[in-house]
């Protein structure tokens, strides 16, 4: 990858974690177009829309998402047609497979999920023989081998079929972060998670603090911050990064939803923190600026909101 290429793809990458979704989705588009052999724009195009879907907990435009997933796809055999295929080629269109897959894993639709993840597990597995330099491919790999060993369905963008190990993943998702182009903060963000999931709490707070510095407004890095406090039962802290969480989700268009998913979960933490009166307070003010709310999951989360709401004020 040229200097350019690289600098632009980092400056996408950056703007998809720091949720700045409409300048990375046109800087992908303007990639895209500038060239149109190359499939790295349509890939970046699809990370972004997906990423952006997984941020505000919504489908905001699958119609979108889909024909760029078609696009990635098509864009790679034509470069293969005309480069051969190589590791770079079978990254691409690899990545663009677990996101598909990923894509229908949050529908639940599993059985539609599973020919895309196959597939894409297959290409990355090549990618990483032809090139063993080439450290992109284990985000997936190692992220799928985790979710494996851990005998769960989902781990954010993460399969349950692929076969492997939770120490194998780790490892490899440790490889990526340190020397991956497209997936090192991909990688630093799921092993985050991973470290709070195994109680490993000194390494995953160091790479929390490591996305912290360097993306500060990220709402990923948030999540992670409440979960980590969470787990360790610091639910002072936690209510205090789900109340800014839902102040950067307030300023969003599509946050709605997501302002009430984090309201109620300050209310939460501060109810396990022992502080009830703020926590009534939190709840009363969210129902009567965010409700009542149109689309169906914002109404039903308006409903358990206004329910925890009464339950707190009458001290139960």
């Amino acid at each position: 990858m040229d200097s350019s290429r690289a600098a632009l793809t980092d400056r996408v990458i950056d703007d998809v974690i720091d949720c700045k979704f409409t300048r990375a989705i046109a800087a992908a588009e303007s990639l895209s177009r500038v060239d149109t052999i190359d499939p790295l724009g349509p890939l970046l195009h699809l990370l972004a829309l997906g990423l952006r879907d997984l941020d505000f907990d919504l489908f905001l435009d699958s119609t979108a998402f889909l024909e760029t997933y078609a696009t990635t796809l098509a864009r790679t055999q034509n470069y293969e047609r005309n480069n051969g295929r190589t590791s770079y080629s079978l990254t691409v269109a690899g990545i663009a497979n677990a996101a598909h897959a990923s894509y229908y894993l949050r529908r639940d639709r599993y059985f539609a999920a599973i020919g895309s993840g196959l597939e894409g597990m297959k290409k990355l597995e090549s990618a990483r023989k032809l090139d063993s330099t080439n450290v992109d491919p284990n985000f997936f790999l190692g992220a799928y081998e985790y979710a494996r060993g851990e005998l769960r369905k989902k781990l954010w963008m993460v399969l349950f079929w692929y076969p492997g190990s939770r120490s194998r993943g780790i490892a490899r998702l440790n490889v990526c972060m340190r020397e991956a182009q497209l997936t090192a903060t991909g990688a630093k963000m799921a092993l985050a998670d991973i470290y709070v999931k195994e109680k490993e709490f000194a390494k995953a707070w160091s790479i929390i603090q490591e996305l912290y510095r360097e993306h500060p407004r990220s709402r990923f890095v948030m999540w992670s911050q409440a979960k980590y406090h969470e787990e360790r039962k610091e639910f002072v802290r936690a209510a205090e990064v789900y109340a800014r969480l839902a102040a950067s989700y307030e300023q969003e268009h599509h946050g709605r939803y997501n302002v009430l998913v984090t309201r109620m979960k300050q209310v939460e933490a501060l109810e396990q923190a022992g502080n009830a009166g703020a926590a009534v307070k939190v709840a009363q003010e969210a129902v009567k600026v965010n409700c009542p709310a149109e689309g169906e999951p914002c109404r039903e989360m308006c409903d358990e909101m206004g329910d925890l709401f009464r339950r707190l004020n009458d001290g139960g």
